[in-house]
């Protein structure tokens, strides 16, 4: 069980941090209006996407494996999830304003 909490609290971290950061991203790019901002948030959401939909499979494959505490994951999940639409909008902003 601890073991399981760790994952998922370090899920749930990992998953504030890359909002805070693509919100940083977007914010400096929005005040300071310099491209390379928009190149360097541009990669980073590409990296930050990839780190987390690896965490989201791993989780799930975990949830269908592993019956036990399947309510905690799927709320580490949704909270997860949560985090895409906000990365959608920044893209958008960063392919279409950069």
């Amino acid at each position: 069980m601890k073991a399981l909490e760790k994952l998922n609290r370090l899920i749930m971290i990992m998953t504030i941090v890359s909002f805070v950061i693509g919100t940083l991203f977007i914010t400096s790019f929005a005040i300071i209006q310099d491209f390379e901002i928009a190149v360097a948030g541009y990669f980073y959401l590409w990296i930050a996407f990839a780190v987390n939909i690896i965490a989201f499979i791993a989780r799930i494959i975990h949830v269908l494996i592993k019956k036990q505490h399947q309510l905690q994951t799927l709320k580490v999940l949704g909270i997860q999830l949560l985090n895409l639409p906000i990365a959608g909008f920044y893209f958008y902003l960063f392919t279409t304003i950069a």
